[in-house]
């Protein structure tokens, strides 16, 4: 009986580093989302008022923060020269724990956007930056595994544009029903024509008589329902299902040229195309919450 015993227990001793390997190798992951201190009332009141804000957190050893500048801040300093156009998300983490955060930051700092692998300026530490389904915060996502600082830029553009969107709404908001408003460099300059997939398909070539130099063409992408456009390259690329030629001797006319039996919408113009015509993601993803917007409010209206 003291030989089966002592073979059990033999048995649990070897199996148990076997457990503790199988827990240790998974990450962590805490979605702190309203609960990021960012989130308070009086963060968001003490950033307006002073263009920055820092907050420890209770429950994990780190402290977040959010700076339109990094003047008098110890962890970085951004290079006048090439980093002026840049507010700052920063994370100082002083565990040794490893962990995935989701952060969740309001709109009062900046627009929600959507931005992939931004990389920390003072770590190695990437960041994917999301907007929210009610486009009230972006998510930002990042694992965390020793004690630092990790200082990620974010595009004034999206700050620039989120003016804009408040003036529109005022604007909406006084004409109750009109239907000519329009806000320069938000599109409405531009008239596009339009290619549709089908025809793209079954033609595989468009020609369109206007030199390439005096063209945005662009193409549809749908993900989750949300309508992206984004530029047609001028050049195959694996990466892209469409893209355009000139061929020679007849500079006076541009081919579209899809690269798959499934294309996607095309379109083009020869105007000015404002903010909607640039490929950023940061405002496309901008100009999408504006149209949200704009189209529920439009829908309440007399």
């Amino acid at each position: 009986m003291k030989a089966k015993l002592l073979a059990v227990t033999f048995a649990l001793l070897m199996a148990a580093p076997t457990a503790v390997i199988a827990q240790s190798s998974t990450v962590e992951r805490v979605d702190l989302d309203t609960d990021t201190p960012l989130v308070a009332e009086g963060a968001i009141d003490e950033y307006a008022e002073s263009g920055s804000v820092e907050r420890e957190m209770d429950r994990y050893a780190m402290t977040v923060a959010y700076h339109d500048e990094m003047d008098g801040q110890d962890y970085y300093s951004p290079s006048m020269a090439t980093e002026s156009g840049h507010e700052w998300f920063v994370v100082c983490y002083e565990e040794d724990v490893d962990r995935e955060y989701r952060f969740y930051v309001p709109s009062e700092y900046f627009t929600p956007v959507t931005e992939e692998g931004v990389e920390s300026r003072t770590s190695g530490v990437t960041a994917d930056f999301e907007p929210t389904s009610d486009r009230k915060y972006t998510a930002v996502t990042m694992t965390l595994d020793e004690p630092g600082c990790h200082v990620f830029p974010v595009s004034k553009v999206s700050t620039t544009v989120f003016g804009h969107w408040e003036s529109s709404v005022d604007r909406i908001t006084d004409v109750t029903g009109a239907s000519d408003w329009t806000i320069p460099g938000f599109g409405g300059g531009a008239e596009w024509q339009h290619i549709d997939g089908s025809t793209l398909d079954s033609e595989t070539t468009v020609a369109i008589e206007q030199p390439r130099e005096n063209l945005t063409v662009q193409y549809r992408v749908s993900t989750d329902g949300d309508e992206r456009w984004r530029p047609v390259p001028e050049e195959q690329s694996s990466s892209d299902p469409v893209h355009t030629m000139v061929r020679e001797g007849e500079t006076g006319t541009t081919y579209v040229v899809s690269d798959t039996t499934d294309s996607p919408q095309v379109r083009w113009t020869t105007g000015d195309t404002g903010v909607t015509g640039t490929s950023s993601s940061v405002v496309d993803d901008v100009m999408t919450g504006i149209n949200e917007t704009i189209d529920d409010i439009s829908s309440i209206l007399p």
